[in-house]
């Protein structure tokens, strides 16, 4: 369903990036299904105005991204944590095959647009970005429920660096973020 779902997109006159999972690029029959995608999704993608990527990190692209299209993956979950449309392609025989849990395919459906047929994507896409806000209160319920204190990671750490370290933090401008304070223990750190 892969290269009709790049044809599709194709047609709407948005920027779309493709990013699939890492394994879709093995060899293997369990990986690939035995086709190389790399080759297949290139030819596609530049015949559809697409931008094919295989770097391991989504997290970048989904940053860049107004809306995510998955069957079903995790970062379905990461992208709740910016708050924009998701569209989950149905995709039964993934399900079954990977034995993907049933209570985490409810749960992120729950929370996007699920269609059926590769005929039906343009419009649902074009209304998803159009409406945004559609399934806002669901995304943000899980997203709160699956991470713990979103983006404040960094600034935990430091500070049980800082306690463990038996030191004091200092205190951080306004304009400071938390990055600032890491660059704070490298002088620290070299001369321990």
């Amino acid at each position: 369903m892969g290269l009709d779902v790049v044809k599709a997109l194709g047609r709407l006159g948005v920027n779309v990036i493709v990013k699939l999972h890492d394994r879709s690029y093995e060899g293997t029959v369990r990986g690939s299904g035995g086709v190389d995608w790399g080759s297949e999704l290139r030819q596609v993608c530049e015949r559809n105005g697409a931008r094919l990527v295989q770097d391991a990190d989504a997290s970048p692209w989904l940053q860049a991204a107004d809306l995510l299209i998955t069957d079903h993956s995790s970062v379905g979950f990461e992208f709740m944590l910016l708050d924009r449309p998701i569209v989950v392609l149905d995709s039964p025989d993934l399900i079954k095959h990977a034995r993907v849990n049933p209570q985490k395919v409810s749960l992120l459906r729950s929370a996007a647009t699920l269609v059926r047929a590769t005929s039906e994507l343009a419009a649902r896409v074009r209304f998803e970005l159009e409406h945004p806000g559609e399934h806002r209160k669901q995304r943000r319920a899980i997203a709160d429920e699956l991470f713990y204190c979103p983006g404040s990671a960094t600034s935990r750490a430091v500070q049980c660096l800082y306690d463990l370290l038996a030191l004091e933090q200092p205190a951080m401008s306004g304009a400071q973020t938390p990055a600032h304070s890491i660059s704070k223990l490298a002088p620290l750190a070299r001369s321990m």
